[in-house]
């Protein structure tokens, strides 16, 4: 007999007694009932009646007719039960899905999180400061009796790669930049060039980033981005009066309109060399700060893509 998980009260024969309550506790366990050698059941209920709880039941007598002998009871233990259940803490709010009733020592696998933020990424299970991986066997997870736990799913904010293309470029190279989600990016120097071009911005899908944008925050994304460089065809002519920017074809107005979003050539000289019928394409406002001479030649069918021209 383990002595240490022993309380012993003594009776006579013919005394009637009451077992004790119990004292003992098993971690993932509530008492039951006391058991004797015999098989025969000694519990105690607890009912609530005129007013107060009553302890009701665990009576005996004559447990034994031999002079100082012992009789064991043994305490019977039942494993608690408790659910289980995941937590999502996402941005909009959090959600929960019942896993099911679990006894104590009952095992289950951890599954892949059901819910994920876009541009985030799953980590672990963690519950009590515990992590725990996806796929994992637990059990044990509480000793509280019909008790509710949550495990925790938890998340960080995905990595990706902003790539940078030189759309043709000539000399130059720039590497990836690594961004995180949820963290801003700023655009760097363009270190591309392209011979008798001038550099515009960078394009991402239906986002351009001009210029003027350069060492500010851009857009974060979830995946892996290219930003491509634009680029404008430089003007024949060196821009004086002597040797004056040509323009001959609505694609050289446009790429003058795109350079002067950039470059406002000021001071410079810039002339039509004929009559250019822009077949009511759009054309962007021209940010000019020079000296434009149509020479007599004229711009017919324009549709102002702002209203206006200059």
């Amino acid at each position: 007999m383990d002595l240490e998980n022993c309380h012993a009260v003594t009776y006579k024969y013919s005394q009637k007694g009451v077992v004790s309550h119990n004292v003992f506790s098993k971690t993932g366990y509530k008492f039951s009932h006391w058991l004797d050698d015999n098989g025969k059941i000694y519990k105690q209920t607890l009912v609530y009646e005129n007013g107060r709880y009553t302890w009701v039941g665990g009576d005996f007598e004559k447990l034994t007719d031999v002079d100082k002998g012992i009789v064991d009871l043994y305490a019977v233990w039942e494993e608690i039960t408790y659910t289980a259940c995941y937590e999502y803490p996402l941005k909009s709010e959090t959600k929960y899905t019942i896993i099911g009733t679990k006894t104590y020592e009952e095992e289950f696998v951890l599954s892949e999180p059901e819910y994920v933020d876009d541009g985030y990424e799953f980590t672990n299970w963690e519950l009590y400061s515990k992590t725990y991986s996806q796929n994992e066997t637990v059990s044990k997870l509480t000793w509280t009796d019909k008790s509710t736990v949550y495990i925790l799913a938890k998340y960080q904010p995905k990595q990706y790669l902003v790539n940078f293309d030189g759309n043709g470029a000539t000399s130059g190279e720039m590497s990836a930049i690594l961004a995180t989600f949820d963290s801003s990016v700023t655009i760097p120097e363009n270190a591309f060039v392209k011979e008798n071009y001038t550099f515009l911005g960078w394009q991402f899908n239906d986002n351009f980033y001009a210029t003027t944008d350069i060492g500010k925050p851009i857009s974060v994304y979830t995946d892996n981005i290219t930003l491509t460089a634009c680029w404008a065809k430089n003007l024949n002519g060196e821009g004086t009066y002597e040797n004056p920017y040509t323009i001959s074809t609505i694609n050289e107005l446009n790429d003058f309109a795109s350079i002067t979003s950039v470059n406002q050539y000021e001071n410079k000289y810039v002339v039509l060399t004929n009559d250019i019928d822009c077949n009511y394409a759009k054309l962007k406002s021209i940010n000019f700060a020079g000296v434009f001479d149509g020479k007599g030649y004229k711009l017919v069918n324009v549709d102002y893509q702002d209203g206006y021209l200059f």
